[in-house]
């Protein structure tokens, strides 16, 4: 995960691709949370 984000920020070192990079992050924290919730 770390890696997969280090690289999606050093493709571009603008302002909008650094931005992508959380966005994604934060889908991935509501993918995992919402698998948790899906396992119970």
């Amino acid at each position: 995960m770390q890696g997969f984000l280090s690289s999606a920020r050093r493709a571009g070192s603008d302002g909008a691709s650094c931005q992508d990079a959380e966005e994604v992050e934060k889908l991935f924290c509501h993918l995992r949370a919402a698998q948790e919730w899906m396992a119970r």
